[in-house]
């Protein structure tokens, strides 16, 4: 997201593009549209992070953003070096906090509690993510909901792909009932011709999950035994 400051006139006065800009709560926010965001005419993001790649934010960026008075800026130095990387820079990732009108320096992120710096670090440069940050964002999740009285519903997409897995488990549940019904069929069938079976019978029967209801009967009650029903099942 652009950074702009405009004169009187609105014309564009400065532009800075922040690496990665975030607002934790969008709708209480007031936000741009389409074009970049003005200081004084929206709110403020959170969360600006920057990556000093070939940059070093100490030497410019960081002193705008601190005279504009953003809340928070993290910078991150990447583990992979790079010859065009700044002298000076040491892979890590800095949070700075806005108290009164100057930045310092945090171990941690009040946006992100008990998420400590070298944590995050750590996160931002996996190339897949791992058990151990997967476990951290859940834990940090929570610790938010809490928080703020939310849960996975508030997330469109968790709220998605939760219906999806409600919906799966209750068709797979409904599947496994009508097996499980037309077995009991069964078995009382071959019981009712004094035929014992095993426990688990009819189920381990190659195809039987998917055999009709009628075609199971049918050939329960013209078998001798449990063997006769596989064969009469099996399926050419």
């Amino acid at each position: 997201m652009d950074i702009e400051l405009r004169d009187e006139h609105g014309e564009r006065w400065l532009i800075l593009p922040a690496d990665r800009s975030v607002c934790q709560y969008p709708r209480r926010s007031r936000l741009p549209d389409t074009d970049g965001m003005v200081v004084g005419d929206h709110h403020l993001p959170d969360i600006v992070l920057e990556v000093d790649h070939p940059t070093d934010v100490r030497r410019g960026k960081l002193g705008w953003y601190e005279s504009w008075g953003f809340p928070k800026v993290c910078v991150e130095v990447p583990e992979r070096w790079t010859p065009s990387r700044p002298p000076g820079l040491s892979p890590r990732l800095t949070v700075y906090l806005l108290e009164g009108d100057r930045y310092r320096e945090s171990p941690e992120s009040w946006a992100f509690p008990a998420w400590q710096a070298r944590a995050i670090h750590e996160a931002l440069n996996e190339s897949e993510l791992s058990g151990w940050t997967h476990r951290r964002l859940e834990q940090l999740g929570r610790t938010l909901g809490e928080r703020d009285g939310t849960g996975p519903d508030d997330s469109p997409l968790l709220r998605s792909l939760r219906g999806e897995s409600r919906k799966e488990g209750h068709a797979a549940g409904l599947a496994e009932g009508l097996v499980e019904g037309r077995a009991k069929t069964v078995r009382q069938s071959l019981r009712s011709h004094s035929i014992e079976v095993s426990a688990a019978f009819p189920a381990d029967a190659p195809g039987f999950t998917e055999l009709p209801e009628d075609e199971a009967v049918a050939s329960a009650l013209a078998c001798d035994g449990e063997r006769d029903f596989h064969a009469r099942i099996r399926k050419p």
